[in-house]
């Protein structure tokens, strides 16, 4: 069996946990269009939607690779 991974990208990551709704992810990513440069998660601890703390236990979760071995 094939498995294929998909790319999500970390606003829709948030909304799916519950982090954001998407109206504040629409918000922020408007946010982050008028601010060049600046990363979602940022902009969204720094309107308030979510605290600088979670957002990062968020972010580690999100990078996490999982490591399958084939052997």
């Amino acid at each position: 069996m094939k498995q294929e991974l998909k790319f999500m990208p970390f606003g829709e990551f948030l909304v799916e946990r519950g982090a954001l709704s998407r109206q504040q992810l629409f918000v922020s990513l408007v946010y982050q269009d008028t601010r060049p440069g600046r990363r979602i998660g940022e902009i969204a601890a720094s309107l308030g939607f979510v605290d600088y703390e979670r957002m990062l236990t968020l972010l580690g979760e999100f990078v996490t690779v999982a490591i399958i071995d084939v052997e």
